[in-house]
């Protein structure tokens, strides 16, 4: 059992109180969704995609992904909200969390089987602002 939590909070920033870490998730859905374009109708293996990440990520009942998700797309592909949450998780996270959320990314950005330059766009302008090295495209292979 202690092995198991143990595990469970592998994928969690270190230290967080449960406000924090509801504001990290939050700020963590908003940058995932915000890599799914605005312009078409989102595909269902890349909803699937984010579902699945934000759960490898923290570890969370589908209920609470699923509200995550509903109050992301609110903030969709907001300039400021986007640098909003990229700051927060630069300034309260690891970098090795950090680069977890890029590889998130980019493997949502893939489940559709096609690279949209906007996608391309987009992860690269998150890697910047979450300011990780490319280690993210090696985790996410």
């Amino acid at each position: 059992m202690m092995i198991d939590r143990l595990i469970a909070e592998l994928g969690r920033p270190a230290g967080q109180d449960a406000a924090t870490q509801n504001q990290l998730q939050l700020a963590t859905a908003i940058l995932l969704y915000s890599v799914l374009p605005a312009d078409y109708e989102v595909h269902r293996n890349e909803i699937a995609s984010l579902v699945a990440e934000l759960k490898k990520l923290f570890n969370l009942p589908r209920a609470k992904t699923n509200r995550l998700i509903s109050r992301a797309t609110v903030a969709h592909q907001s300039d400021s909200a986007i640098l909003a949450c990229a700051t927060l998780l630069k300034l309260s996270t690891e970098v090795g969390f950090r680069q977890d959320v890029l590889a998130s990314a980019i493997r949502i950005a893939l489940a559709d089987g096609t690279n949209h330059h906007f996608e391309i766009h987009l992860i690269e302008r998150l890697a910047r602002l979450l300011n990780v090295s490319p280690a993210g495209e090696r985790r996410a292979a």
